[in-house]
């Protein structure tokens, strides 16, 4: 039976989330869980390709425009495991991350971690309303681990990292930073891996593969080779403070060759000047404008159509 919450009262979001669904159910808390609404909403085709976190923004995106009387009379708290309000936050999202953090923004959500439940509602709620064919809670999603590929770029005045990010389900996502301060070519290495963990983390990967082209660096973190500098020690005790936080992480050494993706968002990244965020947008060029003459080299591997790039720096 569904309830009616008291003027000022807090009340409580669980989201969850399918391939081709999410579910929202929202309640209140009298010393029981009682439901006060629920629904479901089909994602579109677009939609069945976001990323797991980015379904679950979705997912309340879509209540406050729904319950919008209850957003803008009661604070709402999400119950969650995982990092929505770290990810909203960040200020280097752009486009529909970005969009969806200023909507939820003008109302009184806050974010706390779902470590107990104190009745069966959303047990029940999601055995009794979940269809046929499979909605699961999205803490039981299996953990497979994210590929990060990692690289560094430098010059006289700059320089930038470079990050490809490949989630569980073979989505590639790119991302660049401008190094805004001088660092030998060792110390991007450190910077780029770092970088590649913290959004990685943000992003809510449990397991990750880390691939870096650096020998120094991945002896380094494998515990192969020994850090004798002191600025080499600082950046590989950072790394594996930053490691304990993932269920496990490996990181590997790869040939340049494998890694020229990162490379050339790395390089990219050194040579802009400014720092201001933006996006550059590269297509192919599959035939030259003229039919004689040298002819148009190619932007992006033939078959791309054309793709976004986010840059931050």
């Amino acid at each position: 039976m569904l309830t009616a919450p008291e003027p000022g009262e807090d009340l409580y979001m669980y989201l969850s989330m399918s391939k081709h669904a999410t579910s929202v159910v929202l309640l209140r808390d009298q010393g029981v869980q009682l439901p006060i609404y629920y629904f479901r909403k089909t994602l579109v085709d677009a939609e069945t390709r976001y990323l797991p976190l980015e379904k679950l923004v979705l997912a309340l995106v879509h209540s406050t425009r729904k319950l919008p009387h209850y957003f803008q009379a009661h604070t709402v708290y999400v119950q969650t495991k995982y990092p929505l309000q770290s990810l909203l936050r960040r200020s280097y999202f752009t486009g529909r991350i970005a969009k969806w953090g200023t909507q939820l923004g003008s109302f009184d959500i806050r974010y706390r971690p779902r470590s107990s439940l104190k009745g069966q509602v959303l047990t029940d709620f999601i055995a009794k309303f979940s269809p046929r064919g499979g909605l699961e809670m999205f803490c039981h999603i299996e953990v497979l681990p994210w590929k990060v590929f990692v690289d560094d770029a430098s010059n006289a005045s700059r320089a930038g990292a470079g990050i490809v990010f490949i989630t569980p389900k073979g989505i590639k996502v790119e991302h660049s930073f401008r190094l805004g301060f001088r660092v030998s070519n060792n110390e991007a290495e450190y910077e780029a891996l770092l970088a590649g963990l913290r959004v990685v983390l943000d992003l809510g990967a449990k397991e990750v593969e880390i691939y870096s082209d650096s020998r120094l660096v991945v002896n380094q973190v494998q515990g192969s080779f020994e850090a004798k500098d002191p600025r080499m020690i600082e950046y590989l005790q950072l790394v594996k403070q930053t490691i304990v936080r993932f269920l496990s992480v490996r990181v590997d050494q790869v040939a340049r060759g494998q890694n020229q993706h990162a490379d050339s968002l790395a390089i990219l990244a050194s040579s802009i000047a400014d720092a201001v965020p933006r996006s550059i947008r590269v297509e192919l060029v599959s035939e030259p404008s003229i039919k004689t003459g040298t002819g148009v080299s190619r932007s992006s591997p033939p078959g791309n159509a054309g793709w976004i790039l986010s840059l931050t720096f």
